[in-house]
């Protein structure tokens, strides 16, 4: 039943992407003529008017019995943004110019929601908690609970106003130890490390998103969207 979840996205994204662009227009719009700017207009209105944020939702609540909550991941990922875009900036670490945006995945890896996305040159805590509130607002809207999850984070996202955001939705904050905070012995929270293990799932959906943006003929350039009109461009 996974794997049905996992083909429906790729199936619309490629029959999209293909449609729009790499089909013979003529053939389906005998009288109009399309070009690359009609495709990004239609793509930023339906961003602007939440037409996406509806569609994911939607998608959320009828398979929401299909989802693992037994536990959830979150991590941040950064998309290499080479022709630019809102939100793009220089990352040394990258050694390139790119856009971050926080994941919140289930158990078995599936996407449930993500922020914002906000430029490269931020880490994964710039503005936490309004981030994590537009993370959680998606399930909100798709009917999934907050209270009472486990969430696993890795020690970049240890930080006083992130747990805090976590305990004011009754989430509990599996979040391991960052040793720039002191020292471990020191700290009185709760670190379960068996738990911790299984986070491996949200770095692998990340690279899957990462690597997965093109169509089958392989020669498209992927379009990153983010709430709003932000548009990106990574490659």
């Amino acid at each position: 039943m996974v794997i049905e979840i996992i083909s429906i996205q790729k199936i619309i994204s490629d029959l999209l992407t293909c449609l729009l662009i790499k089909s013979p227009t003529a053939s389906l719009f005998a009288q109009k003529v399309l070009s690359w700017q009609s495709v990004y207009h239609h793509y930023r209105k339906w961003c602007r008017s939440g037409t996406f944020l509806d569609c994911w939702t939607g998608i959320l609540k009828r398979y929401r019995d299909m989802f693992d909550l037994s536990s959830v991941d979150l991590d941040g990922s950064h998309t290499p943004a080479i022709r630019g875009g809102e939100a793009v900036e220089y990352q040394g670490r990258k050694k390139g110019r790119t856009t971050n945006a926080l994941f919140l995945t289930d158990r078995q890896g599936l996407p449930l929601a993500m922020s914002e996305p906000v430029s490269g040159n931020h880490n994964d805590l710039f503005e936490i908690e309004v981030q994590f509130e537009v993370v959680t607002a998606t399930l909100d809207r798709a009917d999934i609970k907050t209270e009472g999850l486990f969430l696993n984070a890795d020690a970049g996202f240890d930080s006083k106003d992130f747990r805090s955001a976590c305990a004011r939705r009754g989430i509990n904050a599996n979040i391991c130890f960052n040793k720039r905070n002191g020292s471990v012995d020191d700290r009185d929270e709760y670190f379960d490390q068996d738990l911790y293990a299984q986070r491996y799932a949200v770095e692998r959906t990340n690279a899957y998103i990462d690597s997965s943006g093109h169509c089958s003929t392989g020669s498209i350039p992927p379009l990153r969207v983010g709430k709003g009109s932000t548009t990106y461009h990574s490659s």
